[in-house]
């Protein structure tokens, strides 16, 4: 019988399982969707592959763990970062940040770089929900600062973002680069005097 390394079997399973996405992530990032096998996987954990088909029947079943994982981490993080920003315009600028330094930071640029086109249709569709799903809190924003067709501003100030975190990926001030992307946001999208 595997040795268990927490207090209770359920612990054990919940920390091999955190333990797995933690590597898959990492494997998304720097590898794409094709780096995500369950060998790969469990090598990065130290699990043995055998013990990832436990926890992951499949592979599509392994992407699909690692993309709702990464995402539940984004969110999480944006909750943490919108702490006690208390106005609509707040909210804004504070998701507009948190997205662009997400947009420039190394293991999030890789996940925001995968290639569609090596996704299954399926982890594709699950791919865009998350994405939309993580536009929400944006939406929500935004439609709180009385702006018209929130959906669509939130869509065009993530476009927005993406733009100037390619800036400063080139190799732009991040600080100018960030305040004239807020300056933009909120002359345009984000603009709710109509």
């Amino acid at each position: 019988m595997p040795k268990i390394e927490a207090a209770t079997v359920a612990e054990h399973h919940r920390m091999r399982r955190g333990a797995l996405l933690t590597a898959g992530l990492e494997l998304l990032t720097t590898g794409g969707p094709q780096a995500l096998t369950p060998q790969a996987v469990g090598k990065a954990a130290g699990i043995a592959r055998s013990s990832v088909y436990q926890y992951f029947p499949s592979t599509d079943e392994l992407v699909a763990a690692v993309l709702d994982f990464a995402f539940d981490m984004a969110h999480a993080h944006v909750a943490q970062d919108l702490g006690d920003a208390g106005t609509p315009a707040e909210r804004v600028t504070r998701l507009v940040e948190h997205g662009l330094a997400n947009a420039t930071d190394d293991a999030h640029r890789g996940f925001s770089q995968l290639d569609p086109g090596v996704l299954t249709p399926d982890q594709r569709a699950r791919l865009e929900a998350l994405h939309r799903g993580a536009l929400a809190p944006l939406e929500a924003a935004l439609e709180d600062l009385g702006v018209d067709s929130p959906a669509f501003a939130a869509t065009m100030v993530d476009a927005m973002t993406q733009a100037a975190a390619r800036q400063i990926i080139a190799g732009a001030d991040a600080g100018e680069t960030s305040a004239a992307l807020l300056a933009a946001v909120f002359r345009g999208p984000a603009r709710a005097d109509s």
